[in-house]
């Protein structure tokens, strides 16, 4: 992640997993990585159910989370809270982007992941509930879409 990212020195092989996922979203944006850092049969929520996306799975997360880094850049965030049991991460973080019309993303999250030790010994990241700022959200994508739309139109006139 960004190095505004407080997360702890030393993480746990647990944690390292989600910081694995974590990177591969925000900082490298890479789609290869981020499927990498994820089971075979992972499954993905945005919550709150009120803001209407539906539940994923590896597949349609990987297809869906491209599309996000598609349309942003200078992903910065801040890890504010982390609390570890055995097999279950939830972080409380931030973020801002820069959308590709150049309008400020900024959001806040609760993200409770589970994991999965792998054979290898590597933890990979087996499920992830993310509770994001459903207002923020919400009004960000409906202004970024209007945006795109006018540049399209503009673009084509």
């Amino acid at each position: 992640m960004s190095g505004s990212t407080d997360a702890p020195q030393n993480p746990s092989p647990q944690l390292q997993a989600f910081l694995r996922w974590a990177d591969a979203m925000t900082v490298k944006q890479d789609p290869v990585a981020l499927a990498a850092s994820v089971t075979e049969d992972f499954q993905y929520q945005s919550l709150p159910k009120s803001i209407g996306l539906p539940a994923r799975d590896k597949a349609s997360f990987v297809e869906y989370a491209s599309s996000l880094m598609a349309m942003m850049s200078d992903f910065k965030s801040d890890i504010h809270e982390v609390i570890e049991t055995d097999d279950t991460i939830t972080v409380h973080a931030s973020g801002q982007a820069t959308s590709i019309t150049g309008a400020l993303y900024a959001n806040e999250y609760i993200i409770i992941v589970h994991v999965a030790k792998q054979a290898d010994g590597e933890y990979k990241l087996s499920s992830m509930k993310e509770f994001v700022d459903s207002k923020g959200m919400t009004e960000f994508m409906a202004a970024e879409t209007k945006r795109q739309q006018e540049r399209a139109a503009q673009a084509a006139a």
